[in-house]
């Protein structure tokens, strides 16, 4: 006991577990438990049951670190004290709400606590709290993907959707129809992240406005337009240019009309951002000599993409080398 307290002294990551060594008769030693699971609260793991279902030893335990309820006997994980602990503990554990029990779960003010430091914790709340208005707003002004845990009705709330919205832009994916259809909900998505444009319905997919706000934001949202504003070559232009996460006019192009993937400027517009768009091409620019050589010098990987003519002419393989 003597050399376990002397243990306990340094810090975890230095010896590890010091309880896992221990004989059965220290585990069962509240004092010695206490002391480790306040230095490692995953030492609850190697307390003796009669601990486990201690709550003043819980709740050390996920005071230092919430995940170890999971090491909780039940009769703890009903004690509203010791959840509330490992809700607030200095390490929290998202899956603190599902370790829970049931009747935890239907509480109100314990659900409320949960969504404010993980709003996806929702997901493991009662399905009546996950259809309740204020626990739901709560959940996604932490965590906007918490929408997907909410009850049907809360998800058709427009002032839910926003709020969830303008947290995560993604979140949109988890909206009805009819939030997808809102012009307003979809502009501040795609201010967010132009990709939002994929979850949008098709009347707003083919909404001029919202559509070139999305491309300026990320061009790769020209993907998610209409196929009539995948014709639009000003957008398409707009999108090649715009400073995307990943930004590559290549992608672009892939998705452009075919009318404009064999529009010469729009090509060459390409091809000076540096961004391999010869693939997508025309056949009939592919074998456009200024248009090719201007593609190749660009990137030497762009000549598998040249019409054969070409590549199998030493004059046209002499000009870039």
């Amino acid at each position: 006991a003597d050399i376990l307290r002397l243990a306990l002294q340094s810090p975890w990551w230095v010896l590890g577990s010091v309880l896992g060594h221990a004989s059965d008769s220290l585990r069962g030693s509240k004092d010695l438990v206490l002391a480790a699971v306040q230095r490692n609260g995953k030492e609850l793991k190697f307390a003796s049951d009669a601990l486990r279902d201690d709550p003043e030893v819980v709740r050390a335990a996920v005071l230092e670190n919430g995940e170890a309820l999971r090491f909780a006997g039940d009769s703890v994980r009903a004690n509203r004290q010791v959840v509330l602990a490992a809700i607030q503990s200095e390490q929290p554990d998202t899956s603190t709400l599902q370790l829970a029990s049931e009747a935890l779960r239907r509480d109100k003010d314990i659900v409320l606590q949960a969504v404010k430091v993980d709003g996806k914790s929702l997901a493991f709340a009662s399905e009546d709290l996950r259809r309740d208005p204020e626990v739901v707003l709560e959940a996604v002004s932490q965590n906007g993907l918490a929408l997907q845990h909410a009850g049907e009705a809360v998800r058709h709330s427009r002032d839910i959707a926003l709020a969830a919205i303008n947290q995560n832009a993604d979140a949109l994916e988890y909206a009805p129809e009819a939030i997808r259809d809102d012009r307003e909900v979809l502009g501040a998505a795609v201010r967010q992240t132009g990709k939002a444009l994929a979850y949008a319905s098709e009347r707003l997919r083919a909404d001029l406005s919202i559509v070139t706000e999305a491309c300026r934001q990320d061009g790769h949202a020209f993907e998610y337009a209409s196929q009539s504003l995948r014709a639009n070559r000003e957008l398409c232009l707009l999108a090649m240019a715009s400073g995307g996460p990943y930004k590559s006019s290549a992608a672009v192009l892939q998705y452009a009309s075919e009318a404009l993937r064999a529009d010469r400027e729009v090509v060459m517009e390409a091809i000076r951002l540096r961004t391999f768009p010869l693939a997508y091409a025309s056949g009939a620019l592919r074998a456009d000599r200024e248009v090719a050589l201007a593609a190749v010098r660009s990137h030497k990987r762009e000549l598998k993409y040249v019409a054969s003519a070409l590549r199998d002419d030493p004059e046209f393989l002499g000009e870039f080398q």
